[in-house]
Order: C-alpha cells, then structure tokens, then sequence
C-alpha cells in the first residue's frame, strides 16, 4: 500500500533532496495532494456511483448537493429511474441543448438529457414533473494525504473510526479495533472487535453444546444441569484468562431458572440461558442470552 511518506521518499529521490536540505515535509506534502488533484482532473481515473434524486419544476443542481458534495469535479454518466426503467440521459452542450429543449419537452415529456451549467452546477431538462431517482457516474477529487499526529488518531477512534498509519518500526498497521458499533458516545458493548468475537464464540458454542435439551422436560432438573454446563464452560474460559476479575464470580455469571424460563417459555418449549462475562476491554458486563426448543409440557 502507498502511503504518504513512501510518496515522500519517492519524491526526495526524485529531487535530490534526501537529506531534507532544500524542501521540508509539509512543502512536499502539498505538492503531492496537488499533483493527485491534477491528476485525477486531467484523467478522470476516480470515478465513483453517486445516487440522489432530482425534483419537480428544479432543473439546476449544485454538485454540493451530491453525497459526495464539493469533491465532484465532472458528471460523466447520468441514469434516471423512471419506475422500473433506468434510462441513460443524453449528455448535450449547453448550446444544442438549449436550442433541443423544446422540442425534446413536446415529444417526449420526461428528462431525457442533461448538461453542466456553470460551476459545479448541472441542469437536467425538460423541467422534471415529479421527483426521480438518479445515478451518476461521477469523477471526484481524491482526499488529500495526511500523517495524523497521536491526538487525531485518538479523536478518530472515539467515533468509531480505525485509521491506518505507517508507523517507525511497524510499517503500515490498522490502528483500532472498532466496530461498527462505533463511537464512545453510543456507549455500545460491541464497539471493540475482540469483545464481540468473544460473544460470538460464547454464543454459537453454548448453542451447539446444549443441543440436547431440547429433549428434555422443561423444569428445574433441566435448569440446574444447564448451569452445570454452561458455568464448566465460562470456568474453563475464566481460567485461561478471558475475562476480568479475579475470581469466578467476578468473570462471569450463569442464570436459567424460572424467572429467565416463565410458564409462557415452557408452553411454548422454550429453554432461555442467560450468560454475562467481563471482557478485557471495555470494563462492563456484557450479556447474551441463548435460547433453545424443548419439549413442551403436557398436562
């Protein structure tokens, strides 16, 4: 992978410059960002499907109305749905289509072409009647290249964010462990990676290890070998240092009784689990709870 400061190097070598005598990093740095603008400009090579919608009686758009906003630079493919049919726009200069509008809105009586009118604008004719959802195939400017210090990389990371440094020693490395969960201010217990694969190999195992309940009759004999089992396998866990806490009963809990099975649960041949571990990181109780069929009581 490229990074910034292998564009650096390059450029260096490029310039004689290997000792940093005559241009410094940040000098370099936006040379580089304005060297891949230019590039991108002149060659359209970044292209990217941005899809929004045009409106009744607007016929000017802004690109900063695009999800990819200010970065767009040029239109390059228009498509507009029209129900269940996706129908390619013409592209016109601004001219010819102006002079064609009237006709094309006579005969035809839906957008059928469009054109860049001014800057970053683009105008869609005839006059749309209804709202229509579009997709564009758009040419859109690269993000510059940034080195983020310590403190950037510790405010992306509390949004949810894994930034990818090159670092002394380490070389390229994903620096986080975040889900999609995101950030800190969702408070969510899944928000690291290591946590939730933990769950989910306490989940599917537990799952699979008490298949053979369902069974057996549904009451507190059930219970109780359950508990058995499920608390062998968290102890098993907690010995090999999964989880927080020094003691069993700080690592972990196991709950299946009559208030985690009602007598709704055991008409309908329902058997619930409820396990919480500590995870190393972060600090809280995380639960999950494992259901499975069993028969049902007759009367």
């Amino acid at each position: 992978m490229t990074t910034l400061q292998s564009y650096i190097t390059t450029v260096r070598r490029l310039l004689h410059d290997a000792n940093a005598n005559f241009w410094t990093d940040q000098e370099l740095t936006d040379y580089i960002n304005v060297a891949r603008n230019r590039l991108v400009r002149d060659t359209g090579v970044n292209r990217v499907i941005q899809n929004t919608n045009v409106y009744q009686n607007q016929e000017v758009y802004d690109f900063s109305s695009l999800p990819r906003g200010s970065l767009t630079l040029d239109i390059v493919n228009f498509n507009l749905y029209w129900g269940n049919s996706r129908v390619p726009l013409r592209y016109q200069p601004w001219t010819q289509f102006n002079s064609q509008l009237r006709y094309w809105q006579n005969y035809i009586g839906r957008p059928i072409c469009y054109t860049i009118y001014g800057s970053q604008k683009f105008y869609v004719g005839p006059v749309p009647d209804q709202t229509y959802q579009i997709e564009l195939d758009t040419i859109v400017q690269p993000v510059d290249l940034v080195n983020l210090s310590d403190e950037e990389t510790n405010v992306l990371n509390q949004s949810g964010i894994n930034c990818l440094r090159d670092l002394s020693g380490a070389g390229i490395v994903c620096w986080g462990a975040r889900t999609l969960e995101e950030a800190d201010a969702l408070n969510s217990e899944w928000k690291y990676i290591s946590v939730r694969r933990t769950a989910l190999y306490i989940e599917e195992s537990l799952y699979r290890s008490t298949q053979w309940a369902v069974f057996e009759p549904n009451d507190e004999p059930l219970w109780e070998e359950l508990r058995l089992n499920v608390g062998n396998f968290m102890h098993h866990l907690f010995r090999q240092g999964a989880f927080q806490g020094a003691k069993p009963e700080q690592a972990y809990f196991v709950k299946c009784d009559n208030e985690t099975t009602t007598r709704i649960d055991i008409n309908q041949g329902i058997v619930n689990i409820i396990v919480g571990f500590a995870p190393l990181k972060p600090a809280e109780f995380v639960v999950i709870k494992i259901s499975q069929n069993t028969l049902p009581e007759h009367p």
